[in-house]
């Protein structure tokens, strides 16, 4: 059996806190953007294709559409933060993304719902185009942030995988597949009686 466990001292962990801060604000900061500029990129196609966007947004709705967008994304981004833990912990992609289809369904149909019993004039398609929208923002700015804070050297964790033998390589193998996720692991630590191996792929 084999268990991670993040390196950790006094100047790390200064280090660790200021990373973390930088990736909790970087990523909530990205999700916002995208989910109001969502709406903006909707409110551009409705424009683009039919060429009247008042027919589809009453003009003196429109800041009340906007209103509700940017408050929805905040609950939806701290949905995020809080409860899912996003920018706390760091998941495998697929399992994340998964997370913020379901999300994103959820706050589509209360927002739906706010239209219905708000007896605003906002056409239904305004909302197809806005939550499509935020669907492919969503992940694809999270992991353009991801992968800038990576080249700054802010993503990264050092890492020691505490155990040996198949299960440990396997371990390494995990981490590595998901280079995204950023554990950077620096040694194995065995923790049998029986001599280990005197490195895996290259870690002591």
């Amino acid at each position: 059996m084999a268990s991670t466990l993040i390196m950790n001292s006094p100047s790390r962990s200064w280090s660790g806190t200021r990373k973390n801060i930088i990736v909790k604000f970087a990523l909530s900061f990205s999700d916002l953007i995208a989910l109001n500029l969502a709406l903006f990129l909707s409110a551009a196609t409705i424009q683009g294709i039919w060429g009247e966007l008042d027919t589809f947004i009453p003009p003196h709705q429109i800041e009340y559409r906007f209103v509700a967008q940017f408050i929805m994304s905040v609950m939806c981004t701290g949905w995020f933060w809080v409860r899912l833990r996003h920018y706390t912990y760091r998941k495998p992609f697929w399992f994340e993304l998964k997370e913020i289809i379901k999300t994103l369904f959820v706050f589509s149909l209360l927002d739906l719902a706010l239209i219905a019993f708000s007896k605003w004039d906002f056409s239904r398609m305004v909302w197809v185009f806005s939550w499509t929208y935020a669907l492919l923002l969503l992940p694809l700015m999270r992991a353009l942030v991801k992968r800038a804070i990576h080249k700054a050297g802010q993503w990264q964790k050092e890492t020691i995988i505490i155990g040996s033998g198949r299960n440990a390589t396997e371990a390494y193998a995990a981490l590595q597949s998901e280079e995204i996720l950023g554990y950077n692991v620096q040694a194995f630590i065995s923790v049998d009686d029986v001599p280990a191996q005197q490195s895996v792929n290259g870690v002591p």
